[in-house]
């Protein structure tokens, strides 16, 4: 396939510059002398905030992630958020599952940078540890026009905050688990007017002996998992400093190493594997602020590598490096508008055993969105667009539209629709025998619409209001080219990537939240429920029995409650989860059953000057529910965890 080409015709994005720089004419034309001067913005990712009108976003707030300091990614987001996290226990693969859609179909974003890999699509959450992040955010819905290939179902944010405060800061935390899990962290801050550094390091190590329930033996008995050890180390630093009142710089870098034995599944119990992760991430940016404008300059270099070794005799690398440089305007012409556009440049090289050789990626991006608030800024107004080339591919332009529009009383009713796509992972594409390089982009539409209330905390007057938080959403997508392995004709042993899916989604999204608080006291509660209807539109051959049925693994029914209480210095939470059936296979004939979980955990914490003591004790699992979330793999029963840590500021 020839590449694409650039010209006016075939780039709507074009079209949407020129109406966008004549309608910031105009405004400006209208503007007063003075340009809108900024305040200080922060370096972390802010297009989310400023033109993701339309989309449902979700901040797991700085309590919490103190709090669950000692956990990965995975469980915060499902404990939290909704997400449908597919986990194959403590310490093992952990992926995504956002409104129907693959691992591949969220995008996770780091200060900005998507970390997915590019040879497997997807990112394991296991691995990526909540102390390391200040911020921790969900976008549900399409975001291409935002942040490009992968974001169809919606994107995950991580985010690193310089210090609210000035001065030296410090803190340092023990945790252990009774699976034989214990794990050490320590940061330390120091903060100036114009400058501050940050460094956190953690370490942990677990023999992951957690007891399970084996489903394949008759009566279930429970046994102890014995091939599930993992350890994982890590740093993370930043340094952010400023040059007078016009220049921002910040540099980050992220290293981390993991070691881990992969448990067999029950039904492959002589199979052993064992897999060795590395990577090694750095991003600068530069900042350069002017009245009624800003300039971004970032780049990142992300580096991964994966050794996977088994009790059969396979020993293979694969490694990759992406290479990042993006340009980025921010204009304010008046208080009404803020318009926006870059370029974003990538280049990837990756390499594995089953490439034979060296594979290379580049791709450029032209993206632009134009903010507008109106009728005494109730209504608020995005358009986006975002015009992708890569060699080989025909990538259509993506549009979005979103709106956000103030009823009363911090109500608020919010819609979006945008054009999204997915290019095929280089495995998809490379990986011998089986890869297919004609593989084209899955690509198609999808629309949100909503109803949210969320009362800021200085907004809380009453002692008690049950609707203090709500969002009851709707959502719909339809996605064609969708990307699926089968066997290939004539050959059942050898499986090949194709274009072969079409999958409607549709579903319901609806959070409440509430509060009741009582001199030193205060009660908050999240209840969440989440419907996912992910149905094949075409069939893959004649007579095929997964037309029209649920995707595997796509629960229809999700639920959750998420329960606070504190009172002085204690602190008391659950958290509950709920899961429908998982169909595992695609006629919809086999299926896991629904289960319910619940977490308990219970703070305290004493101040004395300027250091706080903290102890934190917790039962996971604490109805002991017996459970897959996966076929054949067993989540453990119930466990114990119990930290303590100290700081100084």
């Amino acid at each position: 396939m020839a590449g694409a080409k650039f010209n006016f015709m075939r780039s709507p994005l074009i079209a949407l510059l020129v109406i966008i720089q004549l309608f910031s004419f105009t405004a400006f034309a209208e503007a007063p002398d003075t340009l809108i001067t900024l305040g200080e913005v922060s370096v972390t990712a802010r297009r989310q905030k400023d033109f993701g009108a339309g989309h449902s976003l979700t901040n797991l707030d700085s309590l919490l992630l103190r709090q669950q300091s000692h956990q990965d990614l995975g469980y915060l987001l499902r404990r939290n958020t909704g997400i449908f996290i597919k986990g194959y226990g403590p310490g093992s693969l952990a992926t995504t599952s956002l409104r129907g859609g693959t691992a591949s179909q969220t995008a996770l974003m780091w200060n900005g940078f998507s970390i997915q890999s590019p040879m497997n699509g997807q990112a394991d959450l296991s691995l990526l540890p909540a102390f390391f992040a200040d911020e921790v955010q969900v976008q549900f819905g399409g975001g291409s026009a935002l942040w490009g290939s992968g974001a169809m179902g919606g994107a995950i944010f991580l985010n690193n905050i310089r210090p609210a405060e000035n001065g030296f800061t410090a803190l340092v935390g023990l945790n252990t688990g009774s699976i034989g899990d214990f794990a050490q962290q320590i940061k330390l801050s120091y903060a100036l007017q114009n400058f501050s550094t940050t460094v956190r390091a953690f370490n942990r190590k677990a023999s992951n002996q957690y007891r399970f329930a084996n489903s394949t033996l008759p009566g279930n008995p429970v046994e102890e998992q014995q091939k599930a050890a993992f350890g994982q180390k890590g740093i993370l630093h930043e340094t952010w400093f400023s040059l007078g009142a016009k220049h921002q710089f910040d540099f980050r870098w992220w290293w981390q190493d993991n070691d881990r034995d992969i448990p067999p599944g029950l039904d492959f119990t002589f199979y052993e594997s064992h897999q060795k992760d590395k990577s090694l991430r750095l991003s600068g940016q530069y900042q350069y602020s002017l009245p009624g404008m800003l300039l971004f300059v970032r780049g990142a270099r992300l580096n991964d590598e994966i050794n996977y070794s088994d009790n059969f005799g396979y020993d293979g690398t694969s490694h990759f490096t992406s290479l990042i440089g993006e340009i980025d305007t921010r204009w304010v012409p008046r208080e009404d508008l803020v318009v926006s556009g870059g370029i974003n440049l990538q280049n990837t090289k990756a390499n594995a055993l089953e490439y034979f050789e060296e594979k290379q990626r580049n791709s450029t991006a032209l993206f632009a969105s134009v903010k507008w608030e109106t009728f005494h800024k109730k209504l608020e107004l995005v358009a986006s667009g975002r015009q992708e080339f890569v060699q080989g591919y025909e990538i259509p332009f993506a549009p979005s539209l979103g709106f956000s529009l103030k009823l009363f009383q911090n109500w608020a009713l919010k819609g979006n629709t945008g054009y999204n796509f997915l290019l095929p992972s280089l495995n998809d594409l490379y990986w011998l025998p089986g890869g297919n390089p004609e593989l084209k982009p899955e690509q198609g539409w999808s629309s949100d619409l909503r109803v949210e209330r969320n009362l800021r905390e200085s907004e809380r007057q009453e002692n008690f209001n049950p609707f203090s938080k709500v969002s009851i959403g709707f959502y719909n997508r339809k996605i064609q080219n969708w990307i699926i392995w089968l066997p290939v004709i004539n050959d059942p042993w050898l499986w090949s990537p194709v274009n072969r899916l079409e999958v409607h989604s549709y579903g319901l999204e609806n959070h409440i939240g509430g509060y009741w608080k009582t001199g030193a006291s205060l009660l908050s509660w999240n209840l969440r429920y989440l419907f996912t209807a992910a149905e094949i539109t075409k069939p893959i051959y004649e007579g095929d029995p997964s037309l029209n049925k649920q995707l595997t693994y796509v629960p229809k029914h999700r639920a959750g409650l998420n329960l606070s209480f504190f009172h002085k210095n204690i602190g008391l939470s659950y958290d509950h989860d709920f899961s429908g059936i998982r169909y595992t296979t695609g006629d919809n004939e086999e299926w896991l059953p629904s289960y319910h979980t619940g977490d308990v955990t219970v703070t305290w914490h004493y101040r004395l000057s300027t250091y706080r003591l903290g102890i934190n004790a917790g039962i996971e699992n604490i109805w002991n529910t017996r459970y897959q979330v996966i076929a054949n793999r067993p989540m453990p029963l119930r466990f114990f965890r119990a930290g303590i840590s100290i700081s100084y500021n």
